[in-house]
C-alpha cells in the first residue's frame, strides 16, 4: 500500500518550519514546542516563539530563530533555535489534554472555524 508524503512526514513528525510554513505570516509569534518536552513533562511550560526565519546563502538550510521559554523563564534575547530540523516540532497548546489551547489553533482548525454556509450547502 503506497502512502502520501504528508502522511509519512506526519508518521515520522514534522521540522519547526514545516509547521511554521502552514501558519499566517510563516508562524512569525507561534510558539512552538517539541514532542520530546511534553513526552518528558515540560511541555506546559517550555516553549520556542518564532521571530524570524532566514536562509544563508540560496539553496542552504534555513536558520530559525527567536526567544526561548523553558519551565516558564523566558530568555531576554533572541537566540538561534537549536534542533529546528529535528521531525519532532508542534505547535505549542500548553495544557493540550486538560483544556483547549486559547488563541492558538493550528491552521487546520482555524480553516474549519472561519468556513461560512451558504443556503442549502452541506458540510
Amino acid at each position: 500500500m503506497l502512502h502520501s508524503t504528508s502522511v509519512l512526514l506526519a508518521a515520522r513528525g514534522l521540522k519547526l518550519f514545516e509547521v511554521a510554513r502552514k501558519l499566517p505570516n510563516y508562524g512569525y509569534g507561534q510558539r512552538f514546542t517539541r514532542k520530546t518536552w511534553i513526552r518528558n513533562g515540560h511541555g506546559d511550560d517550555s516553549f520556542w516563539m518564532l521571530t524570524r526565519i532566514i536562509a544563508r546563502k540560496e539553496g542552504t538550510r534555513l536558520k530559525a530563530y527567536g526567544r526561548f521559554t523553558w519551565r516558564g523563564v523566558t530568555e531576554e534575547k533572541e537566540r538561534e533555535i537549536r534542533g529546528a530540523h529535528k521531525r519532532e516540532w508542534k505547535l505549542f497548546a500548553p495544557n493540550a489534554a486538560s483544556s483547549p489551547p486559547t488563541g492558538l489553533e493550528g491552521p487546520n482548525d482555524r480553516t474549519r472555524h472561519n468556513r461560512t454556509e451558504t443556503p442549502g450547502s452541506s458540510r
